[in-house]
């Protein structure tokens, strides 16, 4: 064989590598980018779900100090005044119920409970025994 022959089958071999070469790295950049589309898409469907859930999750979490807040301030109206731990927890309970953007018909509730005295604790008023002289 002759040194322009072997050139010439040198050069398309190398032509055949290199078209074969280049199509393997276009199918692998192609297999790449659509990988890359559906792991975007996965995480896109997973902030989604995630924001859906902590939606309901704080739904959730309002209506339990909704019903706290309820139960608080119904005892406090039936027996017409409240402890300074009661308006504590209230108050506790409504500053987070209002930053889980809870609505006006707590702020009522809070409105109508103001005005009731505060009374001591039972739990803090010390318990007489049958030996204490009353005076």
């Amino acid at each position: 064989m002759s040194a322009t022959a072997i050139g010439i089958i040198t050069s398309v071999i190398s032509a055949v590598i290199s078209g074969a070469l280049a199509i393997l790295m276009k199918n692998i950049n192609d297999d790449a980018r659509q990988y890359r589309k559906q792991r975007e898409e996965e995480e896109k469907a997973l902030k989604e779900k995630e924001a859906a859930n902590h939606a309901i999750e704080n739904r959730a979490i309002l209506a339990i100090m909704r019903t706290m807040l309820k139960e608080n301030a119904d005892r406090c109206f039936e027996k017409g005044f409240y402890t300074v731990e009661e308006r504590e927890i209230y108050s506790s309970l409504y500053t987070a119920y209002k930053s889980f953007g809870g609505n006006g018909v707590i702020d009522e509730m809070g409105k109508r409970l103001r005005p009731l005295p505060y009374e001591e604790s039972p739990e803090k008023i010390p318990k007489r025994r049958k030996t204490d002289k009353v005076e």
